[in-house]
């Protein structure tokens, strides 16, 4: 993975590796081998839980890494200076942020009228990911929240059937009254996650 990793340095500013929420070995190589990690939550307590278990995990991971390169200069010293492979993994000091989905809320009279248990949920979300993760931060972090990720609702399967991004679609995609509104706002709520993100791995000042 890090010899991947290094391969793409010289062709783009930045590759993502889009993983599921395991904890099994191609996770593991994947998150050992890459710089930075960032985490999407939902508003649930699995998400906080799997914060949790995130950084059990990669503080194990870690300590094997780094008892691993130690046995091989003991046994065989200098022979992993002909390898892409690091002393200290930089996912380390990787952590660069998370981000939430909303929930799915009722409006009445067009405001939102928010559900107590997921508002709840929301307000233990920022002490719970610095709690697990602070330690991991990147040195560039500006800010953990990267933003929230609204709801697409139908904008999600339309997209999938037309063969477009959500922000592309237009009315002869099906795009439909209130639909434009979405497709808006989730350009507006990306934008600003993509340019926290860019400051957080020090890509823009």
């Amino acid at each position: 993975m890090t010899a991947l990793c290094a391969s793409l340095d010289s062709r783009y500013d930045i590759a993502f590796f889009d993983i599921g929420p395991s904890l099994g070995s191609l996770n593991r190589t994947v998150l050992l081998g890459t710089q930075y990690f960032m985490s999407p939550m939902g508003a649930d307590l699995f998400s906080i839980f799997g914060i949790k278990n995130i950084s059990e995990w990669l503080s194990h991971w870690l300590r094997t890494y780094e008892k691993g390169v130690d046995l091989s200069e003991q046994d065989s010293a200098g022979a992993l200076a002909d390898f892409p492979v690091e002393r200290q993994p930089r996912i380390a000091h990787g952590f660069v942020g998370y981000t939430v989905q909303q929930y799915i809320t009722k409006s009445k009279g067009g405001v939102r009228r928010p559900t107590k248990a997921f508002e709840k949920l929301l307000e233990d979300i920022p002490n719970e990911v610095a709690g697990s993760l602070g330690t991991f931060a990147a040195p560039n972090l500006v800010a953990m929240h990267l933003g929230d990720v609204p709801h697409m609702y139908s904008l999600v399967p339309l997209a999938q059937s037309v063969n477009a991004p959500i922000r592309e679609l237009l009315a002869s995609d099906g795009l439909v009254g209130s639909q434009y509104k979405q497709r808006d706002s989730y350009v507006s709520n990306l934008g600003e996650i993509v340019r926290t993100l860019a400051r957080n791995i020090g890509l823009v000042n």
